[in-house]
């Protein structure tokens, strides 16, 4: 189970043995409790920040892992992240650290929706739009 090489994404440091194909919330959080194997992905950073690697995040605010971990991040470089910061808390630090923050959100949205940046995108209470998209003549009589 080590890590691989893909092109166009680097060095993958998340598990590749076909057990791991299949994750959720539960599962993770069973798995980082009990899993001897899943140790040797793991990282620990109370810094992580959320980035273009990050593929998803779990929230343990509730019930946190290991007595004391928040969030589980899965990153295709750092692999398997464990912090005691909330998901809220990363998701403001991506907001006050990223410039121009809604228009990045916004192009990589529409880059992984295979829509046009011109078109509304909704997520969650979120819309975002382009400041352009109406400039133009486009209602003629």
């Amino acid at each position: 189970m080590s890590a691989y090489k893909q092109r166009n994404l680097g060095i993958i440091s998340l598990p590749t043995d076909i057990k791991y194909r299949n994750w959720s919330k539960d599962l993770t959080k069973w798995r980082i409790e009990n899993d001897a194997q899943l140790a040797q992905y793991i990282t620990y950073d109370n810094k992580y920040r959320l980035n273009k690697n990050t593929l998803a995040v779990y929230e343990f605010k509730q019930n946190p892992i290991l007595g004391k971990y928040k969030a589980v991040s899965f990153d295709l470089n750092r692999g398997i992240v464990l912090s005691q910061k909330s998901t809220h808390a990363m998701r403001q630090g991506l907001m006050r650290h990223a410039v121009h923050c809604d228009m990045i959100w916004q192009r990589m949205l529409a880059r992984e929706a295979g829509v046009d940046i011109y078109q509304g995108i909704v997520m969650y209470n979120v819309l975002y739009f382009s400041m352009h998209a109406f400039s133009g003549n486009f209602f003629t009589d």
